[in-house]
């Protein structure tokens, strides 16, 4: 049967791009062998950047690729079943061509059942799966100076696109603030020898313990032409929102923002009637929602003029069905929340509960 035969069938029955897609979860061999959207890998090499936060190193397929900034799925099974999560890479392109390996740096979440359990149980030579490497957080004009604001584990891309676009010659003035409570900044010593090895990078450590959050005054402090540069921002829901308010609020276009949300919301650390931003990413637009409102997404995407498929309206057809790129929903039909990462959901059944990134 051709490939483009199954790829219709697979979008007739399943909703999804390819039939491997969709019996994934369900498919015992795949941590060890390659299918067309998860590549075979194994760990090589495993160890602790602080209390909080490890580094896992793999030997990856020789087919695999990705662009400095992007992430991919861990595929992984954990006592008798298939686990996926996100995690971006945190190694340099160059890494990839010579060793054939990639590292994923992952903050163990204190009350999660997954990355604590990472740690504990992969080990040397454990085979695990990775998917395509995935996500639009890379460069994609590097004509203008440029601010990276990172908090917590959200260093880890920016690891990734210094290492890899500061030794090609390709980037202009770039100052890193990377904020971290205490002392806890990874990472250091590469970053440290960065800035020795390129004048034009900046690395700005603050304590957010002893200094605060970012503010307009800090901007000022240590990159007071920032209205002027590509800002790229990662870190967890409200870091994004709040510090992409602070910038539109500073006279940053829009169009200088670029962002990632890297850390998961426990459910149980959820204020389930917030005010919420729903960034369409397709279509460029930004509606806020009260926390009053309890629309699903299809009727708020409607009622704002955003082009949405749609059917039954009730979570049966799955004709609404679109991309999630980031935030937590609510299910009507299951009654259950989503995850905080990368997903397929329903918009007619689908309540935004946090912030929420749509393809669309």
């Amino acid at each position: 049967m051709s490939r483009s035969i199954l790829k219709t069938l697979s979008k007739t029955l399943f909703n999804t791009d390819s039939f491997s897609a969709f019996v994934a979860p369900f498919n015992k061999a795949l941590p060890h062998t390659s299918s067309d959207d998860f590549f075979a890998a194994k760990v090589t090499h495993i160890f602790d950047n602080n209390d909080e936060i490890f580094t896992l190193s793999l030997k990856v397929d020789s087919k695999f690729y990705f662009s400095p900034g992007q992430y991919v799925e861990l595929l992984v099974e954990m006592n008798g079943r298939f686990i996926k999560r996100c995690f971006s890479i945190s190694s340099s392109i160059e890494q990839l061509n010579k060793h054939n390996t990639i590292d994923l740096t992952i903050k163990k979440q204190i009350s999660g059942k997954v990355t604590p359990w990472l740690r504990q149980n992969l080990a040397l030579n454990t085979p695990v799966a990775i998917s395509q490497a995935k996500g639009e957080f890379i460069l994609k004009s590097k004509a203008k100076d440029m601010l990276f604001i990172a908090s917590g584990s959200g260093i880890t891309p920016f690891k990734s696109l210094l290492m890899s676009h500061l030794a090609s010659g390709e980037l202009k003035q770039v100052t890193l603030m990377y904020f971290e409570r205490g002392e806890k900044h990874i990472f250091v010593k590469e970053f440290e020898q960065l800035a020795q090895n390129y004048p034009n990078f900046k690395l700005v450590k603050v304590n957010t313990a002893k200094q605060g959050r970012l503010s307009v005054a800090l901007l000022n402090k240590y990159c007071d032409d920032f209205t002027n540069r590509n800002i790229h921002l990662c870190g967890s829901a409200n870091m994004i929102t709040d510090n992409t308010l602070l910038l539109l609020n500073s006279s940053v276009a829009r169009t200088q923002i670029f962002s990632e949300q890297f850390t998961s919301i426990p459910i149980a650390d959820l204020n389930l009637k917030q005010d919420r931003i729903i960034n369409y990413l397709k279509s460029n637009k930004t509606v806020s929602q009260v926390k009053e409102e309890q629309n699903n997404l299809l009727s708020v995407s409607q009622s704002n003029d955003i082009k949405a498929n749609y059917g039954c309206g009730i979570g049966i057809c799955h004709e609404c069905k679109c991309k999630k790129h980031s935030g937590i929903v609510f299910n009507t039909k299951t009654q259950t929340y989503s995850d905080n990462g990368e997903e397929d959901i329903q918009l007619c059944i689908s309540i935004p509960v946090t912030h929420v990134s749509l393809g669309l």
